[in-house]
């Protein structure tokens, strides 16, 4: 009695599954759960992960993890906050599975990372240790990124991807000029 939800589920459930998908990244400790994020589509839990993978290309468990060691980076390289307040942010219920995780993906442990990125914790973050231009072209693609998706409104992660390496394209291309020139 296994449930497959037809075409027109797929159809209907997309914008959903895009939003929870985008939330997944940005703000990791949303959904507590699977279950949670299957009732949030109206779906049996195996229906939401096969439908997901269906619509992504993988599972939900690997959106899951990579959105939390995104926020985790994000946090360690802008932020004061102990170890254990950002695995809490981003939908760890220890310390110890968060460091356990954040090494088995990136290689290293949060406080080596943050190390490596240079930062104390203490108040700095990656712009604290660039150069006036690196700033000017890191902001230029942030601001043409923006413009796009703006003037594009996209409907998905996949999307909003391209449009972030399209802005990011435009201001390596003005770097790449500048550097000529100086």
């Amino acid at each position: 009695n296994k449930e497959q939800p037809s075409p027109d589920v797929l159809n209907s459930k997309n914008d959903k599954f895009t939003y929870l998908r985008s939330v997944l990244f940005e703000f990791p400790d949303t959904f507590k759960n699977i279950e949670h994020m299957a009732n949030y589509v109206n779906l049996s839990i195996s229906s939401f992960q096969h439908t997901y993978k269906k619509i992504f290309g993988h599972s939900v468990i690997n959106d899951v993890i990579a959105g939390r060691i995104n926020k985790a980076k994000k946090l360690l390289e802008s932020t004061n906050y102990t170890i254990s307040e950002i695995g809490e942010k981003c939908g760890y219920k220890t310390e110890y599975h968060f460091m356990r995780q954040f090494k088995e993906q990136t290689r290293m442990t949060p406080t080596e990372y943050r190390d490596f990125k240079g930062l104390t914790g203490k108040g700095q973050n990656l712009r604290d240790h660039m150069d006036d231009l690196e700033l000017i072209f890191t902001m230029l693609g942030e601001r043409v990124t923006t413009e796009i998706s703006q003037k594009e409104d996209p409907e998905n992660f996949s999307q909003s991807k391209k449009i972030a390496k399209r802005g990011g394209k435009v201001a390596g291309v003005a770097r790449k000029e500048t550097e000529k020139e100086l």
